[in-house]
């Protein structure tokens, strides 16, 4: 099953704003990092393959991680709260230790295709985090 989102429609061509709020994320320590990729190529895992990255500071519990002059397209978003701003996701056994994030609601690892968002204007998105650890 496929969930591609239709963010909004513009004039074609020219770059737009994508904001994405992450809320109730576990503390205020660190940062949001939020990978767009253009393709599967190192999706979700691998943060050197995304076309784009963009980073918030958390404060209150959330953080809005903000794209600008971006160009339209498909995109999977893949998230991170770095809590020690380490610039990496820290793991226990394989398992994530601090938050993991994405839009659309999916479960799991989604595939590409079920985490793509078509960007075709301005839009505010809402992302959530999970904690396992």
């Amino acid at each position: 099953m496929t969930a591609l989102f239709l963010v909004s429609l513009a004039s074609a061509g020219e770059p737009v704003t994508l904001s994405i709020e992450f809320t109730e994320l576990r503390s205020d320590d660190g940062q949001v990092v939020v990978h767009l990729y253009c393709d599967d190529a190192g999706y979700p895992k691998d943060p050197s393959k995304a076309c784009e990255t963009a980073v918030a500071d958390v404060d209150g519990k959330k953080a809005t991680v903000v794209f600008e002059q971006l160009a339209r397209g498909v995109y999977a978003v893949s998230a991170v709260h770095d809590e020690n701003v380490d610039g990496k996701l820290e793991t226990f056994l394989g398992i994530p230790q601090e938050g993991v994030g994405m839009v659309g609601g999916s479960k799991g690892i989604p595939s590409f295709e079920d985490a793509s968002i078509r960007v075709d204007g301005d839009a505010q998105l809402t992302g959530s985090m999970v904690y396992l650890l």
